[in-house]
C-alpha cells in the first residue's frame, strides 16, 4: 500500500510540475483584457493546490517528520524557478504599465484590486507552509525562491481620471444609473400604491366609527 501511494504521489507531483511550467509561460505572454482575469483565477487555484500538497507532506503531530520526496522537491523548485518569479513579474507589469488599465471599466479595475492581492496572499501562504516543512524535514525548500521587492498592486489615479472622461465609460455609467433609478421609482410607486390603499381603508373605518 505504501509503495502504491508513493507511486501515485510521484505522478501527481510530476503533473503539477508540468502545469507550473505551463502557467509560468502564460504569465509571460498574457497581454491584458479578459485573459488576465482568467489567468488570475487559474493561478489562485494553482497555489491553493500547492498549499494542500505541502500540508499533505507534513507529518501528523507527535510523529517524526520525514524529508519530502525528491519528486515533491523538484515540484517546489520548478514553481520557484518558472512560476512564482513570473507571477510577481506580471503583478509588477500590471502596476507599472498603464496600457493594461486602459479600456477597463471601474468594476474591472476594482476586481483587479481585489484579485491580485489575493493571489499574492496565496503565494505567501504556500511559501509559509514550505518554510515550516523545511524546518521540520531539515531540507531547504526555499533555496531557489526569489522574493519580489514590490508586492503591492495599485491602479494609477491618472488612468482612473482618464476613464472618468471617456464618453463610452460615462455613457455606460449613465445607462446603469438610469436603470437603477427606474427600478427604484417603480418600487416607490408600488409602495405608495399600497400605502394609499391602506390609508383609504383606514379613513373609511374612521368615518364609520
Amino acid at each position: 500500500m505504501a509503495h502504491a501511494r508513493l507511486k501515485i504521489e510521484a505522478v501527481v507531483w510530476s503533473r503539477l510540475e508540468a502545469v507550473a511550467r505551463c502557467l509560468g509561460e502564460l504569465d509571460k505572454v498574457v497581454t491584458g483584457g479578459s485573459a488576465v482575469d482568467r489567468l488570475m483565477k487559474v493561478l489562485q487555484h494553482m497555489y491553493k493546490v500547492l498549499a494542500s500538497a505541502t500540508k499533505h507532506n507534513q507529518a501528523p503531530k507527535g510523529t517524526n517528520q520525514a524529508p519530502p520526496s525528491r519528486g515533491f522537491q523538484r515540484l517546489v523548485s520548478a514553481v520557484h524557478r518558472h512560476l512564482t518569479i513570473n507571477v510577481y513579474a506580471l503583478v509588477s507589469q500590471l502596476e507599472q504599465d498603464e496600457e493594461r488599465a486602459k479600456g477597463r471599466t471601474h468594476a474591472q479595475i476594482r476586481w483587479l484590486q481585489q484579485q491580485i492581492p489575493l493571489l499574492v496572499y496565496l503565494v505567501e501562504q504556500w511559501e509559509k507552509g514550505l518554510i515550516q516543512l523545511s524546518k521540520a524535514g531539515k531540507v531547504d525548500l526555499m533555496r531557489n525562491a526569489k522574493r519580489s521587492t514590490n508586492r503591492d498592486f495599485k491602479i494609477r489615479m491618472s488612468q482612473l481620471a482618464e476613464d472618468e472622461t471617456d464618453p463610452e465609460v460615462l455613457a455606460d455609467g449613465r445607462d446603469a444609473e438610469e436603470g437603477e433609478e427606474g427600478v427604484e421609482e417603480g418600487e416607490e410607486g408600488m409602495g405608495m400604491g399600497d400605502c394609499g390603499g391602506d390609508g383609504g381603508d383606514m379613513e373609511e373605518k374612521d368615518e364609520g366609527r
